[in-house]
């Protein structure tokens, strides 16, 4: 019985393969370039807004294992 589990796991594994490489190499719509180009443009606003609420970051220090700074750094 545990032969065949040995047996199966990795006949699953290449079921699972076989199903994954055949999703990731379907055919994808066209998409226009200028949809395109807008839509990361909206993305990249998202990201530039800040919250009123939000606390003032001050980034880490990399340089000291990613402490966070207590004083803004000369």
């Amino acid at each position: 019985m545990s032969a065949l589990v040995w047996l199966a796991i990795p006949a699953v594994a290449l079921v699972l393969a076989v199903l994954w490489v055949m999703w990731a190499s379907r055919e994808r719509p066209r998409v226009d370039p200028h949809e395109s180009v807008e839509e990361h443009e909206r993305f990249k606003a998202v990201f530039d807004r800040r919250r009123p609420d939000a606390p003032p970051y001050h980034g880490r220090d990399r340089r000291r294992g990613g402490e966070r700074r207590s004083r803004p750094m000369r």
